[in-house]
């Protein structure tokens, strides 16, 4: 008896030199199959026209959880997926004076804003200010400082809007590249006239 034994042609794996820059023209490089896991995954390389070359890895390489089988014959999954274990949330910052809606006067008014809050090394507290300058655009001035306190720059008196004297005022906990890593604090309003 004489049989014919049937077998897929499928391309032998080929590679793109690196210098080569990917042509306007797709092409799939597919790599051959193995049926046996190995140490080394399988990798299957796809160009396009509009990306660089990708590799995605077989599914022998993927860490897929082992299935067990209940009595209904339903398959669970022996281990849950890995979760992130979330950081613990940086306390912002608590303000201690001036008080809310509080008014000073005069060019030479000495302002301190204060607060409370705690700082691990490259940390520093921001503390800003905001307020509507004479030509009715919204300014703002502030300080990055390890100090719980900060003198307002008496310059926002000469610049600040005739008919609205009101400052808006906070603080936040920034990272040693000034991006904000807790929530702002409250904020105060302050009035100079």
């Amino acid at each position: 008896m004489i049989g014919i034994l049937l077998v897929p042609l499928v391309p032998h794996p080929t590679t793109v030199p690196s210098s080569e820059s990917v042509s306007d023209t797709p092409r799939i490089v597919a790599a051959r199959p193995t049926f046996t896991p190995s140490a080394t995954p399988t990798i299957v390389v796809v160009t396009s026209a509009t990306s660089t070359a990708t590799s995605f890895p077989t599914a022998s390489v993927f860490n897929i959880p082992a299935k067990t089988t209940t009595g209904a014959g339903v398959s669970t999954p022996t281990s849950a997926p890995p979760t992130a274990t979330a950081k613990p949330p940086i306390e912002p910052a608590r303000l201690v004076s001036p008080k809310d809606q509080t008014e000073f006067g005069g060019e030479d008014a000495e302002i301190i804003l204060q607060w409370e809050g705690t700082l691990l090394e490259g940390q520093q507290f921001a503390a800003t200010v905001r307020y509507i300058g004479k030509s009715d655009e919204t300014k703002t001035v502030g300080s990055w400082l390890r100090e719980s306190r900060w003198r307002v720059p008496n310059t926002i008196l000469r610049d600040i809007s005739l008919t609205l004297r009101a400052l808006k005022w906070d603080v936040s906990i920034v990272d040693a590249n000034g991006n904000a890593i807790s929530a702002p604090s409250e904020s105060r309003i302050f009035y100079w006239r």
